[in-house]
């Protein structure tokens, strides 16, 4: 069964950008182990919504239903480091070029 490595984005907590409040996104790799790209983008899906840097950061909210996009996928290469949820890069959802995905699969 391969492993993929799959880019997730979403919806973040609010957070302090510039001084003030402001809804944030975030983007974060993780790896899954499936039989398939659709299989690995739900698996994926289902991990990053879990993830305790991701539950920690949205106190109050429900991140299992909130809507992640998977922005790319493939077959990691044999050796690559496989971290389940790599580390949150979050950022401020304001402007045109707000870090959004352009082209995305929502899961």
């Amino acid at each position: 069964m391969p492993n993929y490595r799959v880019l997730v984005s979403g919806e973040g907590p609010w957070m302090e950008w510039e001084g003030r409040p402001q809804a944030s996104g975030f983007k974060v790799l993780c790896h899954v182990w499936a039989t398939d790209p659709a299989v690995a983008a739900n698996l994926a899906a289902q991990v990053v919504r879990s993830a305790p840097a991701l539950t920690a950061e949205v106190p109050g909210r429900h991140p299992n239903s909130a809507p992640v996009f998977i922005e790319e996928i493939d077959e990691a290469p044999p050796g690559e480091s496989q971290e389940a949820v790599a580390t949150f890069r979050f950022f401020p959802l304001s402007g045109d070029d707000d870090g959004r995905p352009r082209s995305f699969l929502e899961r």
